[in-house]
């Protein structure tokens, strides 16, 4: 059975015309869902008992990428479509959420790459394709 745990390589990302980045690392942090306490007194089992939320915290997405000074900043654009093309051995997963840039992030230093850390606020769930 092959496994399908990949590098990363040729994992890319696709907002609106107005940013374009080189991306190195891409982390999604935050994603969660709320269990909520729903024991009665009356319950004799000793323990506590759950539900599940209905809904679920999307967290944020942030692209550590190459910066490019005279690309256009997303932190003033509207909510839209991000998509994420996951790429690894062999297999290609895409998975789009709507968000808004949160924060941009950039640095330099000597004799190194210009970077920036980029985040976004997911507000929708995910589709897959």
């Amino acid at each position: 059975m092959a496994d399908a745990v990949g590098t990363g390589v040729g994992t890319v990302i696709a907002f609106p015309a107005s940013f374009t980045a080189a991306v190195e690392g891409i982390s999604w942090s935050g994603h969660s869902r709320e269990s909520i306490r729903d024991t009665l007194i009356t319950d004799a089992a000793g323990a506590h008992t759950f539900v599940a939320a209905a809904m679920n915290e999307m967290g944020e997405i942030t692209f550590e990428c190459q910066f490019d000074p005279a690309t256009a900043l997303p932190i003033d654009d509207a909510a839209a479509s991000l998509v994420i093309n996951w790429r690894g051995s062999g297999t290609t997963a895409r998975w789009e959420v709507d968000a808004f840039c949160v924060g941009y992030n950039p640095s330099a230093s000597i004799n190194d790459l210009m970077r920036a850390s980029v985040t976004f606020r997911v507000i929708s769930a995910i589709a897959t394709g």
